[in-house]
């Protein structure tokens, strides 16, 4: 019975309930802290009352578990299913905003986040609530399953972008050296490999197709094609050119990066 209890990994440690080596007090405590600047991110009108049903939606958790029933557990549970509609049609909006080559800026980019952030909290709070009504952390559909599978294809498809795009946002993979990735930016630019390792590590495409050790290799590769006249600077600048990579890709790669981890503590074996 893999969706029982005991199998879901989750136990009663110290009276604190632990899920994936997740404290879910914690987390919940956590979460609050965040509304006002999720909230901040997501008030005006483009956001349809994503933010006051978010709030709603907060307190309407906290306030079953005060005096809680299966019919008020449900009720609430009933509310995070339209609260996630919402939250997937504005994250779907903005991944197409935050799109390599598209006209994103820095209130974009708050805005993504804060709705990511939402949808991952609202995913977790779904799951403690199956688990107070059913026992279980997901129902015979798998829709919390599937929902979080969609959530995370998301991520990594933008991630995949922001790995391997040009400044036009297109990807074309024939010829495409490992320098004129995010990959050469990090190892060439900023000499960080455990930046570099943290990005390999969610690009579950290039894992099964090559080791860390060998897209090193290849990225380092350029500084043996260097001719009399060229300084590293010039073969670095040649790699970079036409690529449109930047400190601030590279930043907003790692926080994909961050979500993705949030995800996986949330994934249902």
């Amino acid at each position: 019975m893999p969706e029982t209890l005991p199998a879901c990994l989750i136990a009663m440690q110290s009276n604190t309930l632990v899920y994936n080596d997740v404290d879910v007090e914690a987390f919940q405590r956590e979460v609050r802290q965040q509304v006002s600047q999720i909230l901040d991110a997501i008030r005006d009108e483009r956001f349809e009352n994503a933010g006051i049903a978010y709030q709603q939606f907060i307190d309407q958790y906290d306030a079953c578990f005060e005096t809680p029933s299966v019919d008020v557990l449900g009720e609430v549970k009933r509310r995070g299913i339209d609260l996630y509609a919402v939250l997937e049609h504005q994250g779907t909006r903005l991944t197409a905003e935050m799109c390599v080559g598209g006209s994103h800026d820095r209130a974009s980019e708050r805005s993504f986040n804060a709705v990511t952030e939402a949808h991952i909290n609202l995913l977790f709070y779904m799951l403690t609530l199956n688990l107070a009504i059913h026992n279980k952390i997901d129902n015979v559909q798998k829709q919390l399953r599937t929902k979080l599978g969609f959530l995370e294809e998301r991520l990594r498809t933008l991630l995949n972008e922001y790995i391997y795009a040009n400044q036009l946002g297109r990807i074309v993979l024939d010829g495409l050296h490992a320098s004129e990735t995010l990959y050469g930016w990090i190892l060439l630019e900023k000499n960080d490999l455990d930046a570099a390792r943290l990005i390999y590590k969610n690009d579950l495409k290039l894992n099964n197709e090559m080791k860390f050790a060998e897209l090193h290799a290849e990225v380092m590769s350029i500084y043996q094609k260097r001719y009399t006249s060229e300084t590293p600077e010039d073969l670095r600048n040649r790699a970079f050119s036409r690529c449109g990579l930047s400190e601030d890709r590279a930043q907003f790669a790692f926080k994909l990066c961050y979500y993705l981890h949030q995800t996986g503590s949330i994934s249902m074996s």
